[in-house]
């Protein structure tokens, strides 16, 4: 019999790649800019700001992105830092550094193919929305090698269906908003999810040092990806005494790996407050301005059951993912805890942000 979840697999690679086809060019003339557009142009802008214009601090080349491009109708993605005067990225680095490779194949194709060797002329546009389709389906891939040895065909292949046709994963993928972030982050949690239960069974260097740098470079993208950290640390435990004074054993026999770990997701996070000095003068920068957290008050209910941009409301399959920690408890003690704190606060950060919409929704 063939496998189940490697037909899913090929499925949704099949339909990610004709979307994709079928959604580029964006319905919108050119040279208004079909992929780096508003948020994604922030992320990206790192790299034509070093790469082109060699202008980091000052970006003067920003009026003249918007009347050729028109990215966004104003320029938001930086703002003036009012001690230096310079203007600072709104968004991380963490993006930019991963588009880096594929951004340096089209500056060097732009030109001999007849485009301005800008940053955003079409070569750039395709390159982002290439490497985002690649990482859109690498990460399905990744995802079933993950699930499979724990949960077998039929469970692996509807997992994979349900994050394609029961979320908005094609949207935020190469077929759509493919500057953005989300699939990126996706994939770097299914190696987070392959390299964890790997470490405790053989601990070594290379696996520490990958789940360190993993952790830091979601960090790096966003900032509230940091609670990635938990599922490694809180992996195999569970809420008993002894449960805890034996991790705590294991890490004092193995701190060489923590501190791996801990160097590794150190120098990739190092590059955001380098930057902010580098831009500002300051280590420390809080770029996002007027936007931020309600911590008393999250939009839990909006955010999860309104109609405005209900989670579940429009993506009511996540249902399943819900009620599988039952099962999870019993068939996989390991990550039961660490899946379960890791999901409550991450919703719980997630809509304790003011713009708990979050645009597309």
């Amino acid at each position: 019999m063939s496998s189940p979840s490697r037909i899913v697999s090929w499925f949704c690679t099949v339909l990610l790649l004709a979307m994709t086809w079928w959604y580029h060019p964006a319905s919108q003339p050119w040279p208004t800019s079909p992929v780096l557009n508003w948020d994604a142009s922030g992320y990206y802008l790192y790299l034509p700001a070093i790469f082109v214009h060699h202008d980091l601090r000052e970006l003067n080349f920003r009026d003249q992105l918007l009347k050729e491009y028109a990215p966004t109708p104003s320029f938001y993605q930086a703002f003036r830092h009012e001690g230096s005067g310079n203007f600072v990225m709104k968004y991380p680095a963490g993006l930019a550094l991963q588009e880096l490779p594929f951004f340096l194949v089209a500056h060097a194709l732009a030109k001999p193919l007849g485009f301005p060797a800008d940053g955003f002329s079409p070569p750039y546009q395709l390159a982002v929305k290439l490497a985002s389709l690649l990482v859109s389906v690498l990460s399905f891939w990744l995802v079933r090698r993950a699930l499979l040895p724990r949960f077998g065909e039929w469970p692996t292949a509807l997992t994979l269906l349900i994050l394609l046709l029961g979320t908005n994963y094609i949207v935020y993928s190469g077929a759509g908003h493919a500057g953005m972030t989300h699939c990126w982050l996706f994939g770097w949690y299914a190696v987070l999810l392959l390299l964890t239960p790997s470490f405790y069974s053989r601990p070594n260097l290379a696996k520490a040092v990958g789940i360190g740098a993993v952790i830091g470079l979601m960090t790096l993208t966003r900032p509230t990806e940091i609670l990635a950290v938990l599922l490694p640390m809180l992996w195999g435990l569970n809420p008993t005494g002894a449960a805890l004074h034996e991790r705590l054993a294991f890490w004092q026999r193995q701190w060489r790996l923590l501190v791996g770990a801990l160097l590794a997701g150190g120098v990739l996070l190092a590059i955001q407050p380098l930057y902010w000095h580098y831009a500002s003068g300051d280590w420390i920068v809080y770029s996002y301005q007027e936007q931020g957290f309600n911590w008393v008050k999250p939009h839990l209910w909006d955010g999860i059951f309104s109609f405005r941009s209900g989670w579940l409301l429009y993506s009511p399959l996540m249902l399943t993912a819900l009620v599988g920690f039952g099962p999870l408890r019993r068939q996989q003690p390991d990550a039961f805890w660490p899946m379960l704190v890791f999901t409550v606060l991450f919703i719980y950060v997630t809509f304790a942000w003011n713009e708990w919409t979050y645009g597309g929704g």
